[in-house]
């Protein structure tokens, strides 16, 4: 990671461990999950669709999306570049930090673990389900909750932390949202 690149991400890192993730009406990707939804419900019914226009339109949204974000992105890093440096700093880690979620991915697991050991297996299944993952979990046992807490933790990790960080290190903030 370039030294201009360092300051940025440790804030973010400390921002993320000390605060977390802003409410989902602050929080950026909220915001990027509404506008895809907004786009996706004024798209033709996917079973009127070929398979090909189908793949078409889904590759337009997600291409589109993550151009339009990482322009935004641009944009934000012209305009605070106007700042000092150090004080550049601080309103990018801000916008880094909406990227990933060390935080809320630990106590998301955390949270499940504890159930797990009361034993309140209801409160674990309810947990997983409402912080990390999307599949029905009424019906798992212990082993069963705590498998799937790890791999979605694993996945979630990928996805919601590595990535991110991977990409700001090569690209900077455009890369990374």
């Amino acid at each position: 990671m370039s030294s201009p690149r360092l300051l940025p991400f440790l804030l973010a890192l400390l921002l993320d461990l000390l605060v977390g993730d802003p409410p989902n009406r602050w929080h950026p990707v909220a915001w990027m999950g509404r506008a895809i939804h907004h786009i996706e419900s004024r798209l033709p019914d996917p079973a009127d669709l070929t398979p090909s226009r189908l793949l078409a339109l889904g590759a337009g949204v997600a291409l589109g999306g993550a151009a339009a974000t990482a322009l935004l992105g641009w944009t934000f890093l012209r305009l605070i570049r106007l700042l000092p440096p150090t004080l550049a700093a601080l309103p990018e880690a801000l916008l880094l930090k909406s990227t990933f979620s060390l935080r809320g991915l630990s106590h998301a697991a955390r949270d499940v673990e504890t159930a797990l050991r009361r034993p309140d297996l209801p409160e674990a299944r309810r947990l997983l389900a409402w912080h990390l993952v999307s599949r029905p979990t009424q019906n798992l046992d212990a082993s069963q909750i705590a498998a799937a807490t790890i791999e979605s933790v694993a996945e979630n990790a990928s996805d919601g932390v590595i990535a991110p960080w991977f990409y700001y290190a090569a690209g900077g903030l455009p890369a990374a949202l």
